[in-house]
């Protein structure tokens, strides 16, 4: 007679069998069908001795806490905590004289996961073999490795880009995925001399070599059983203790359903878009939104303020060149037309100012506030969501009084959605809608994260739901998902305003009207509202157009890393990139604002008006005669200002070749100016 204990995992179903001093151990992945799995495994003739059986896991009777601590006595013991690597979740366990005394888990997140890593190399076209085997070739590199969605798009900038090898980006992962685990070991807040490292990430060399060379003092250690520790433990556990002659399982959580997403269509506003005018005689205005995923553009005509082209594409890491993209696609569409004031907001707004040598950069929130009030001056809410940004806006007689913003996360977002529906649905963007409200009971799903949600819908599928149904569940996935993650529990206003991408996606304003329980208005091109708002900031700030320059003098040059020098302006000692675009040189970069008025073609800015003073002499009249002046002190030899304002007449003039020409102010310091490396 043998005891077999299981652990029902994420990814995996583990068994192990004790036959007297005899033991024996599986791992199968289950792809989401954990019980088909079980149930094929234990029916194989090795497991016809099987007298009991014992399960944790998702669907186990047995808490993984103890199985876990069953299976540390039967080690060499003196192990100050433990980490479980596994498929969705990393723990670590606290040890207290062989007991676990604490455990801390991290946020419900994919970035440091074991599927993390297996979707980003699945992206890359590698085998988990090759990819472990690769990484250790690379270098660490920057990346958005904080969550699965905005890791994939800043891996194929860099591949696009060849800023980064194959090798490097193995490399990277690896080094994030143990940042993870090892940033939960320091909330234990003592001295941790050996860790034991349990779960299918064990089997990773590369995630270990990593761990080893971030705590050199730490012993990390693995057993032969690691991969199948929480298995182990469980036919300890059923050993010590026999019970159940067949495994028994938790009944598994059905999933609940939503209301249908049509039923919403009443409380869903569309403002007709308004037909294009032909272009006028003199110069227009132009207005770009370059995001993080695609970049927008269109003309305006300054009198009217109507739009005469636009044109919207992929950034595809980019922005400069899918900025020029953009106006040569406007010149298809109305000709090579003179461009009297320009305006760029979005992710790049600063990087593409500098193109353009334009003063009049704004931030998205104020762009986005402009483009909506501009078809409906008494809009109190904006629900903004992009490819992979989220915003809240909440507006007080026009103005953004409140604002958020989702937090290095895509649930929320354009790309969650498209994520999840072409994962196991197989469906295009553009069919997301028409499938979604035609769902007569959409799935309630829980996942609130787009590397995960493939398990909520691996287990709508084994409990019969239609791909319909599922689909608009992610739909209302994302309205919640944004709800709760970015706009948490700011108050509402009246009238809600959606724009942005995605909502392109009829259905996601039903979602919206459903979970707000309020009228949801869908603007004209809401994919443009930024480029629309920040053409108009421009306009009204400007009060004039400029001369003018054609879309194609615009597009026509190239944006030109020309060299480089440290600033020392201040003891930061920032790294400024020089471009050059059609002749024209000027700094870009550094930590704060000051160069950014030699590319905005800006003198320094005035002194403002000193409103603490003006309040005292409300409030205090002429009573401050009676106090004593404050000693006067003489300034120092070479004050900071003074550093600041010699370092940013210097940049004006940018007519150095290296940095052996560059300013005493700009030379690099002593030390290696790559540690102060600025934006």
């Amino acid at each position: 007679m043998s005891f077999v204990g299981v652990n029902i995992g994420a990814l995996t179903v583990k068994v192990v069998t004790l036959r007297g001093d005899a033991r024996s151990a599986r791992v199968v992945a289950h792809q989401g069908r954990p019980l088909e799995v079980l149930s094929g495994l234990i029916a194989e003739p090795e497991f016809a001795d099987a007298g009991y059986f014992g399960v944790s896991g998702h669907l186990g009777h047995i808490p993984e806490v103890a199985a876990i601590q069953r299976a540390l006595r039967e080690t060499d013991g003196g192990f100050d905590a433990v980490v479980s690597l596994g498929g969705e979740s990393f723990l670590v366990y606290i040890l207290a004289d062989g007991k676990i005394a604490h455990v801390l888990s991290h946020n419900k997140c994919a970035a440091g996961s074991g599927e993390f890593f297996v979707q980003q190399i699945g992206r890359m076209g590698l085998d988990v073999e090759e990819a472990i085997r690769r990484s250790f070739n690379g270098h660490v590199v920057p990346l958005a490795s904080r969550c699965s969605v905005h890791c994939k798009s800043d891996i194929t900038h860099k591949l696009n880009r060849k800023e980064a090898s194959p090798d490097d980006i193995l490399r990277t992962l690896h080094d994030s995925m143990a940042n993870k685990v090892i940033a939960l070991l320091e909330k234990a807040q003592r001295e941790l001399r050996r860790v034991l490292l349990i779960g299918g990430v064990t089997r990773n060399a590369a995630m270990l070599a990593a761990f080893r060379e971030k705590l050199p003092a730490t012993g990390f250690v693995t057993l032969p059983e690691s991969p199948w520790f929480e298995a182990w433990g469980c036919a300890l556990l059923t050993r010590d203790e026999p019970r159940h002659p067949s495994p028994k399982i938790s009944r598994q959580p059905g999933l609940g359903s939503l209301p249908p997403l049509h039923r919403y269509a009443g409380r869903v506003q569309v403002i007709a878009a308004p037909q294009r005018q032909a272009p006028a005689d003199g110069p227009l205005v132009l207005g770009v939104d370059a995001g993080s995923t695609t970049t927008k553009a269109i003309l305006l005509d300054p009198e009217t303020q109507g739009v005469v082209a636009s044109h919207y594409r992929h950034t595809r890491g980019d922005p400069v060149a899918a900025t020029r993209e953009c106006l040569r696609a406007l010149v298809a569409q109305v000709g090579n037309r003179p461009v009297g004031l320009t305006g760029t907001t979005g992710s790049a707004r600063e990087l593409l100012g500098a193109y353009f040598g334009t003063a009049h950069v704004y931030n998205e929130i104020s762009a986005q506030a402009a483009g909506a009030t501009h078809f409906d001056a008494d809009v109190d809410t904006i629900f903004e969501i992009g490819g992979q940004d989220s915003k809240f806006i909440l507006l007080r007689n026009g103005v953004p009084v409140d604002y958020a913003m989702n937090n290095a996360c895509s649930a929320g977002t354009g790309s969650f959605l498209e994520e999840s529906a072409q994962g196991d649905l197989g469906l295009t963007v553009s069919d997301i809608a028409d499938v979604a409200l035609a769902a007569t009971s959409p799935v309630h799903v829980k996942a609130t994260c787009a590397a995960f949600i493939n398990s909520d819908i691996r287990l709508a599928q084994q409990q019969g739901h239609s791909r319909d149904d599922i689909v608009a569940g992610l739909v209302y996935a994302i309205a919640g998902n944004y709800l709760t993650r970015v706009k948490g529990p700011r108050a509402l206003g009246k009238k809600v305003f959606l724009q942005g991408g995605v909502a392109l996606n009829r259905a996601v304003g039903h979602a919206f009207a459903h979970s707000v329980d309020r009228p949801v208005v869908i603007p004209p091109s809401p994919e443009l509202l930024g480029a629309l708002g920040v053409g108009l900031l421009a306009l009204e700030r400007a009060g004039a157009l400029g001369a003018s320059t054609d879309l194609l003098s615009l597009a026509a040059p190239e944006m030109k890393l020309v060299g480089q020098f440290t600033c020392r302006a201040c003891k930061l000692f920032c790294s400024v990139d020089r471009f050059e675009v059609a002749g024209r040189r000027f700094p870009f970069g550094g930590r704060c604002s000051l160069y950014e008025n030699v590319w905005k073609r800006k003198s320094r800015a005035a002194a403002a008006p000193d409103l603490v003073e003006q309040r005292a002499d409300l409030v205090f009249g002429d009573t401050r005669r009676f106090l004593s002046p404050p000693p006067r002190r003489e300034p120092a030899k070479r004050s900071r200002r003074q550093r600041v304002e010699q370092a940013l007449e210097d940049a004006r003039s940018c007519s150095w070749r290296s940095p052996s020409d560059a300013p005493t102010a700009m030379r690099p310091p002593a030390r290696p100016a790559s540690v102060f490396r600025g934006r």
